[in-house]
């Protein structure tokens, strides 16, 4: 019966189609699927970004390691496009900006890496991949 319930609520919490989802929104139902991601179209205030040789990164609060941190993963190839689209660099241009993604919200482990190994285990990170500037849009 508690896993009957458990599915009915879960159904009656997903977004209807078509809908955005806020980080809250988005990342509790992330959650109540663990390990199997949410798919949809996801929408936050950029309130902190980074870029490294690996990625652009967008966040939704100012502290990436924050468990209520919803963060947008741009390869490097699609931030080098948004910085020609926008004329600017994203990881400045886009900080108070609204941005929408479509994709799959999954939880990323966080590995604590020393020396180039890995060595433990640090949090899991609500996080959207994105490859291509079709599946973005700033507003």
């Amino acid at each position: 019966m508690i896993t009957l319930l458990g599915s009915v609520l879960l159904v009656a919490a997903m977004p209807q189609a078509g809908a955005v989802m806020q980080p809250t929104e988005a990342m509790a139902l992330a959650d109540a699927r663990r390990g199997r991601g949410v798919t949809g179209t996801f929408e936050m205030t950029v309130a902190a970004a980074q870029r490294t040789r690996e990625a652009l990164y967008l966040n939704s609060n100012a502290d990436y390691r924050s468990p209520d941190d919803l963060t947008f993963r741009l390869t490097p190839q699609a931030a080098r496009k948004l910085q020609e689209k926008l004329g600017a660099a994203p990881e400045t241009a886009l900080i108070g900006r609204t941005v929408r993604v479509k994709g799959m919200l999954k939880l990323m482990p966080i590995v604590n890496v020393i020396n180039g190994t890995p060595r433990s285990y640090n949090r899991l990170q609500h996080e959207v991949s994105v490859r291509s500037l079709s599946n973005l849009t700033v507003e």
